[in-house]
C-alpha cells in the first residue's frame, strides 16, 4: 500500500509558501519534506489533534481551528 489515507502530513514551510498540499505527503513512506529537510508534521502544532480529512481543504486543524499555514506553525 503506497498511499496512507489516515495520517494527513504537512511540511509548514510549503504550505505557507505555496498554499496547497501535495498529494506526495500522503505517501506512506513520506517522512520528510525534500525542499526544507524537516520532518512532515501529522498532527496540529496547538492541540496536538492528528489531522484528519478535513484539513486538507481548509488548511485548518479539524478540533480547535488553528490555520496549517501560520508562520507560528513552522
Amino acid at each position: 500500500r503506497a498511499w496512507s489515507h489516515r495520517n494527513r502530513k504537512f511540511c509548514p514551510y510549503c504550505m505557507i509558501e505555496a498554499g496547497y498540499w501535495r498529494a506526495s505527503w500522503c505517501l506512506m513512506l513520506a517522512t520528510c519534506c525534500p525542499r526544507h529537510s524537516i520532518w512532515l508534521q501529522e498532527r496540529c502544532c496547538s492541540c496536538g489533534t492528528t489531522l484528519g480529512i478535513e484539513a486538507i481543504g481548509c488548511f485548518r486543524c479539524d478540533v480547535c481551528g488553528k490555520s496549517l499555514v501560520d508562520a507560528d506553525s513552522a
